[in-house]
């Protein structure tokens, strides 16, 4: 309920903005005294809506704004400040620097990192989100890769930590395993 109330949707948010415009005309054309304090009651909820998802950070709004740092951090092959959000993370047998490492060797010609679509779910004091990007490349045998990574965020004192990286797809297919992509530039220095 609090994500609703906190975190609203903007299409219920533009859905009672438009509705409430709509009765607030109406009633101004029928001079109704009681429908016109309907429509802007309407408008007043959205208002508010707005206003507290725009201002109160929640969970959500936390674990998400984690999730695009590390995105972005790695699109700018800023591997000091991606280090930082994979610190606490594993990754198969590693863990912090050596998953930091991990990717920093399989980031050869990387230029660009898009976040496609990002979805979370919670369940307690655990959020697994699961992301879809597309990353950019130069100078390698393809110019864009899109793949999905399913993250895992636990509640650790009073801040969300990054525990757990697992690949899911990696190519526009599933005929590769992300393991084996990972694992075979886990050798390799990245120029």
């Amino acid at each position: 309920m609090s994500s609703l109330l906190f975190d609203a949707p903007y299409w219920i948010v533009a859905l009672l903005a438009v509705a409430g415009i709509a009765v607030t005309w109406s009633a101004m054309q029928r001079q109704h005294l009681g429908l016109r304090k309907a429509g802007i009651g309407l408008l007043a909820v959205a208002a508010i809506l707005l206003m507290l998802r725009l201002t109160i950070e929640t969970d959500e709004k936390r674990v998400e704004k984690q999730v695009r740092g590390l995105m972005e951090a790695v699109s700018k092959d800023d591997w000091k400040t991606a280090g930082g959000y994979l610190k606490h993370a594993r990754m198969y047998e590693w863990s912090g620097e050596e998953v930091t490492d991990a990717g920093k060797n399989a980031a050869w010609g990387l230029t660009e990192v898009t976040v496609n679509s990002l979805a979370m779910k919670r369940e307690l004091d655990v959020f697994t989100v699961t992301l879809s990007i597309t990353t950019a490349h130069k100078d390698q045998y393809v110019s864009s890769v899109p793949s999905v990574w399913s993250l895992e965020y636990e509640k650790r004192s009073k801040e969300w930590v990054l525990t757990h990286l697992v690949p899911v797809k990696i190519g526009p297919n599933d005929i590769v395993n992300p393991e084996e992509i990972i694992r075979a530039n886990r050798g390799r220095s990245n120029p």
